[in-house]
């Protein structure tokens, strides 16, 4: 389970980096000074790090997180996943919105 953990997450962190670097061009983290690093964006410590993480995630951490929510009414989690869509919904309207007005406003002032 650790040996898993860790490749998989170290795999997903250089995945993020090299992505969040292309798309963005910003570096947030480099391993270039740590002694085992390979590139960037993999380092030994920070996956033993992410290995040791994920055990106590999912043998401390998960079973009391399964006993609260197991606790949380049905109706609440229903309440909760319609607010969300709302908030979606209205997220993309006024983002259509606002950028419709960007267009309207380049037109205007372009002639």
């Amino acid at each position: 389970m650790f040996i898993s953990c860790s490749f998989i997450l170290t795999i997903i962190e250089a995945i993020g980096g090299y992505l969040i670097e292309f798309i963005f061009d910003i570096t947030f983290w480099d391993y270039t000074n740590c002694k085992f690093n390979i590139g960037k964006y993999i380092a030994l410590e920070m996956s033993i790090i992410w290995g040791l993480s994920s055990i106590v995630l999912i043998y401390y951490i998960e079973p009391l997180l399964d006993k609260i929510i197991s606790k949380i009414p049905k109706y609440f989690t229903y309440v909760l996943i319609i607010l969300f869509i709302i908030d979606v919904i209205s997220t993309l309207f006024i983002k259509s919105k606002i950028a419709n007005i960007a267009i309207l406003h380049q037109i205007l002032f372009a002639l």
